[in-house]
């Protein structure tokens, strides 16, 4: 019974692994760009949850950081400036 459900579990781990690989083939560059641009992504200041594009970004230790609002990004700045002004 055990051989069996880490059979089971060796080809879900395989299935999970090709899928990206084998569906990327069919689709344009722009369904994935679409794909992502409808991503949900979590704000680091209040938590909430928004679409990538709707958001506010900004450039933090050379990565792109998305918030929900301009008032969540300010926050979010002023309070890694005084994080490093404390250091």
């Amino acid at each position: 019974m055990i051989r069996l459900l880490i059979l089971a579990l060796i080809i879900y781990a395989v299935y999970r692994y090709l899928k990206p690989r084998l569906g990327s083939s069919g689709g344009s560059n722009n369904e994935v760009k679409d794909s992502q641009e409808a991503e949900l992504i979590k704000d680091p200041e209040c938590g909430a949850y928004f679409l990538r594009n709707k958001g506010v970004s900004a450039w933090i230790d050379g990565k792109a950081v998305f918030f929900c609002s301009e008032s969540c990004r300010d926050a979010y700045l002023d309070r890694r400036r005084k994080e490093t002004e404390k250091r």
